[in-house]
């Protein structure tokens, strides 16, 4: 499974789509299929505990670095607003009674996230600069997230005190973004096969610049 760091947030969501979600196999699980079907419909009095709607999701504006597939980049935006997180469906829950350990799988078509301003700066292959500013538009589709956790029931109310969590992203459409990848021709090929990068290019000062619009990033 992936581990790449270039992670916008994550969440532990396990949404209730009826007639597509797994079959709870004891009271347990019918209770979490039950709360999150509450969450996933927006009755948060419901809930035992204070949560936040999950059909717009307001992050606070952030600073990240990423190091991997041949680039490092700085980046930061605005606040985001992150839309689609109720559409989630549970293929897989184990959920046991007896030591309130469990596990799911969760499969997400599609998450969409912009942002009113974003600044990138970093190197493609140490040499070749990037740089971008401006609005963000990013659609995350097909995500597969494999957690696992326990539950202490010490206290006055039941926390997860352990989780692992494991995810797979088959796309991620980066839109409304202008990279400029400074770099000779004859080079745009290299680095598009090391970042899986299918974009509308175009070449300006006779090939020494790229301007390129509408990426789809691909791992």
């Amino acid at each position: 499974m992936n581990r790449t760091p270039f992670v916008f947030i994550v969440f532990l969501n396990l949404v209730l789509i009826k007639g597509k979600d797994v079959t709870p196999k004891n009271d347990l699980e019918m209770k979490m299929l039950y709360l999150v079907d509450k969450w996933r419909t927006g009755d948060l009095d419901a809930l035992p505990y204070p949560m936040p709607p999950l059909d717009e999701w307001r992050m606070p504006p952030f600073e990240g670095k990423y190091n991997g597939l041949g680039l490092q980049m700085t980046f930061s935006t605005t606040g985001m607003l992150i839309t689609g997180l109720n559409n989630f469906t549970i293929t897989e829950m184990n959920i046991s009674e007896e030591n309130l350990e469990g596990s799911a799988v969760l499969n997400y078509p599609f998450v969409n996230m912009e942002a009113d301003n974003y600044k990138l700066n970093g190197r493609a292959y140490v040499v070749y600069k990037l740089r971008g500013s401006g609005r963000m538009n990013v659609r995350v589709r097909n995500t597969k997230l494999v957690f696992g956790f326990r539950v202490n029931n010490n206290g006055s109310k039941p926390v997860v005190d352990d989780l692992q969590l494991d995810y797979e992203i088959e796309s991620l459409e980066v839109c409304n973004i202008n990279f400029r990848y400074f770099l000779l021709y004859h080079s745009w090929h290299l680095l598009k096969s090391v970042i899986k990068c299918n974009a509308v290019i175009k070449l300006v000062s006779s090939c020494s610049k790229i301007e390129v619009n509408f990426c789809k990033f691909s791992w």
